[in-house]
């Protein structure tokens, strides 16, 4: 249970970074992408799940 509560976490901070970042930079992609995969490389050290597996169940 709490690792499924930890996979949510993820995904939401995920989404919330993609869709501030989208409004800060002006949808420019490459920025985007840049912030949210490192935000992906920060949790994946600091969590004890997938993201990547975590994101790719999400999709």
């Amino acid at each position: 249970m709490k690792r499924r509560k930890q996979e949510e976490l993820v995904e939401d901070f995920l989404a919330m970074v993609a869709s501030f970042a989208g409004k800060i930079y002006d949808k420019r992609s490459h920025l985007v992408k840049k912030l949210v995969e490192h935000n992906k490389r920060f949790l994946q050290e600091t969590l004890p799940i997938n993201v990547d597996k975590t994101l790719k169940n999400k999709l």
